[in-house]
Order: C-alpha cells, then sequence, then structure tokens
C-alpha cells in the first residue's frame, strides 16, 4: 500500500512539471532559468525631421512602467512568461526566464497596459545566465511589429534576425512608422516578398538555403549586435558590423556570393515594388538599407579577384564604392533612385578606363575586336533590367539565373578575345566576378 501511494505521489509529481509551460528544459528553480536586463530609452525626432509627430505611446522612456517578456505563436500572439517593473532610469532585469527559448520578445507597457515598445531578444535564453536584450526604442518597436505582423500574415518563415538586416532605419522614420498600422502592414509584405525571392534565387543558383536556415546562422550574430548597441555602440556602425558578418557567414556556410548578390538584389527589387506606395521616410529607408545588403555584398565579390586582373579588380572596386556613397548620402528617396540609375552608366567608363593602356599596345584590328567583346560583356551585365518588370519570386530567380548564364558566356568571349600574351592574370573566373560585381544590381 506504501509503495502505491509512494508511486502515486510520483506519477503526479512528473504530471505536474510536464504541465507547466517551464521552456524546453521542463525544470523549474532559479538552476533552470534565465534574466534578462535591458532599457527603455527615449527618442524624439530631431529637429526639422518630416517625421516630427511622435508615433502614439513609443519614444516616452517614463511612460513605461512595467515589461513582460514572452512568446509570439506562430500567428504573431503574444503570451508573457516573465514580467518586471520598470525603474526611474528605464532600467529592467526580469527573472524566472525559462532556459531554452529563442527569439523571446520584451514588451513594455505603462501604467495603463498600453504598449510604448518591444524588442526581440535573440539569443537563446540559458540557466543561470544574464542576457542583455537591445534597447528598447524606435528601431526596436517598429522590428519587432513587423515580424509581429509577418507571423500574424503568416506569408513568410523569415525570423527576426534576418529581418534586422533589412530593417535598420533611421529613428525619426522608426518612430513614425511603428505607430502607423498601415506601414507595418506594408513593411511585413515587403518583407516577406524578399525572403521569397532570396529562397528562390539562391536555389536557383545552386546554393539553397532556407530562411530557418538563413536565421539560424544570424542568430548569435544578432545578439552579438544587440549587446554591443546596449553598452553605447553607434546603431550605424553595429548595423554595419552585422551585415557584413551575416554575408561572412552565409558565405562559410557554403553559401556562393555571386549568388547571394544577386539574391539580395531581388530581395531590394521585391522591397521597392512593395514600398512604393509608403510615406516617402519608410520608402527610402527601406530601399536604402536592402541595397546596402546588396552593395556590401558585390563588394566582398570583388574583393574576392585573385590578382588585378588587368586593372578590372580595382575599376570594380572603384564602381561599388562609389555607388555605396551616393545611396548612404542621398537624402530623398528620388535621390536614392537616382543616384542607383546614374552609377550604372559610369561603371563602362571605368572598366574601358582601365584598360587602354593594355589595348593600346595591341595591333588595331585585335585591339577593335577585344574592345567590342569587352563592351558586349558590359551590355549585357545589367541584372536590373531582368529584374524590371518581374513581381514573383520564380521571375526574379529566373532572371537571376539567365544574368549568371550571359555573365559567363560574355565573358568567354571577352577573355577568349584578349591575346594570351596581354591577359596576364585575367582569367575567365575574374572576368565573371568582376561583371557581377558591377551587374548584380537591384530593378529600380
Amino acid at each position: 500500500m506504501k509503495r502505491s501511494t509512494g508511486f502515486s505521489v510520483f506519477l503526479m509529481s512528473i504530471l505536474a512539471l510536464a504541465g507547466c509551460d517551464q521552456g524546453s528544459s521542463g525544470l523549474t528553480g532559479p538552476e533552470h532559468e534565465a534574466v534578462v536586463t535591458g532599457e527603455v530609452t527615449s527618442e524624439t525626432p530631431p529637429a526639422g525631421s518630416s517625421s516630427m509627430a511622435m508615433a502614439p505611446g513609443i519614444g516616452a522612456q517614463t511612460a513605461a512602467r512595467t515589461v513582460a517578456i514572452g512568446q509570439l505563436s506562430s500567428s504573431g500572439t503574444f503570451t508573457a512568461i516573465a514580467e518586471a517593473e520598470v525603474n526611474a532610469q528605464g532600467g529592467f532585469r526580469i527573472e524566472g526566464v525559462p532556459s531554452g527559448r529563442s527569439e523571446l520578445v520584451i514588451i513594455a507597457r505603462s501604467d495603463t497596459n498600453a504598449e510604448v515598445g518591444r524588442v526581440v531578444l535573440h539569443e537563446e535564453t540559458v540557466a543561470s545566465t544574464e542576457h542583455r536584450a537591445h534597447p528598447i526604442n524606435a528601431r526596436s518597436t517598429l522590428h519587432g511589429r513587423v515580424w509581429a505582423q509577418m507571423k500574424a500574415d503568416g506569408q513568410s518563415s523569415m525570423g527576426a534576425a534576418e529581418l534586422a538586416l533589412f530593417l535598420d532605419v533611421r529613428s525619426d522614420v522608426a518612430l513614425s512608422a511603428a505607430g502607423s498600422q498601415s506601414t507595418v502592414n506594408r513593411w511585413a509584405t515587403a518583407a516577406a516578398r524578399a525572403d521569397a525571392a532570396i529562397t528562390a534565387t539562391l536555389a536557383a543558383g545552386g546554393t539553397p538555403m532556407s530562411a530557418a536556415a538563413r536565421n539560424s546562422l544570424l542568430l548569435t550574430l544578432a545578439a552579438e549586435r544587440d549587446r554591443s548597441r546596449a553598452a553605447g555602440a553607434s546603431l550605424d556602425a553595429t548595423h554595419r558590423s552585422y551585415t557584413e558578418a551575416a554575408i561572412g557567414a552565409f558565405g562559410g556556410a557554403g553559401v556562393k556570393l555571386q549568388v547571394l548578390a544577386t539574391a539580395y538584389a531581388a530581395a531590394a527589387t521585391s522591397i521597392r515594388q512593395e514600398m512604393d506606395g509608403a510615406e516617402e521616410g519608410a520608402r527610402r529607408e527601406a530601399l536604402r538599407t536592402a541595397v546596402l545588403l546588396n552593395i556590401e555584398t558585390r563588394k566582398r565579390v570583388a574583393a574576392a579577384v585573385q590578382g588585378s586582373a588587368l586593372g578590372l579588380k580595382s575599376a570594380a572596386t572603384s564602381h561599388v564604392a562609389a555607388l555605396e556613397a551616393r545611396v548612404r548620402s542621398a537624402g530623398t528617396h528620388a535621390e536614392l533612385v537616382a543616384s542607383i540609375r546614374n552609377e550604372r552608366g559610369e561603371a563602362d567608363g571605368r572598366i574601358a578606363a582601365e584598360l587602354i593602356s593594355v589595348f593600346a599596345l595591341l595591333p588595331t584590328e585585335v585591339r577593335i575586336h577585344a574592345e567590342a567583346q569587352l563592351q558586349a560583356a558590359l551590355d549585357n551585365a545589367r541584372l536590373w533590367v531582368g529584374l524590371n518588370g518581374t513581381t514573383s519570386a520564380s521571375a526574379m530567380a529566373q532572371a537571376a539565373t539567365a544574368f549568371h548564364a550571359e555573365v559567363r558566356s560574355r565573358a568567354e568571349a571577352a577573355v577568349e578575345a584578349i591575346p594570351t600574351s596581354a591577359r596576364g592574370n585575367l582569367t575567365v573566373d575574374a572576368m565573371v566576378a568582376v561583371l557581377v560585381a558591377i551587374g548584380a544590381c537591384s530593378g529600380v
């Protein structure tokens, strides 16, 4: 009888533990739980900004009274698992957070329980560990709301860490956009389309990687970015570092950077198409962030060229650097689009200038033939031509595939037209890389 009673008590204890929502460990107590710390920051639009109206409830540090951390369901519904108070300086410390959870969301609330901001905790919680969250500010709130909307829409499997690559905008734009449900909806749809374009283009290029796999690679990098920002590092500098690290991680995982460049061109095209009806600041920042991601990848493609390739490596590097400078300095959406389109026309001149001295020593007939083949290669290394007018992920993937095939064919013809004695270290692969670095541009 005693054995039966003891077994019943044991069984009831096991069932009680199994019924608790304690994360993947299924265990309770401080030794099985994590701590999450962070702060709610104050933000106001800069003087002269076109977005002077602060989004409702966002940006006021003094309005935050409590924070709750929890998980988003597949439909975007938030369920709290632990709570804490916010001190007078905006800081908080949440104890009792179950271990083994990833991509948790922290929501700051006012004394009337209205949301005043949110942030995603990218790193997985670890027992007996203190995790530092990205500051809850306008950028984090926009990011968190767009991601939740993507889940609610059920259109995409893009994770929060990958979304962060495409959604890092000026604070004044974030303040306005985070308070506009229509802008959040539009941004969520744009990101979902970008996700589909990336997945389709990588698969078509022979380096398939799902959205889940991409996000898994990025989680640790995103957490490092968040900790740096919590320590006071520049928002812009940390986003650049995050972008560079992400591209490196994909390359290290076997993704061909030339294919990734076209995938990001397709993503930028999708975002531009979807955001065209949005407010000026939102459409400008969405396109700028996506284009800079594409540009950074093209910089890596050019940098990987072995040797000088008859000066072509230098020409490609200069071209992409000039484009990046113009994109970063563009003050309006119209200026941004113009900077992209205008830079395209200058690529031919840079390439030609690098090769004048080389071709000048060739016999006239040979020189004319070589220059014609090179010009044909440049004329056909224009991904944006194939992307313009396409709207589906599959059509964009097809355009990228056709681009890579055409670039390879034209590169072979161009190199073949140059006498062996004059080629130096210029190979077909080097020519292909140069053409991709120059021509893998989004359709705008």
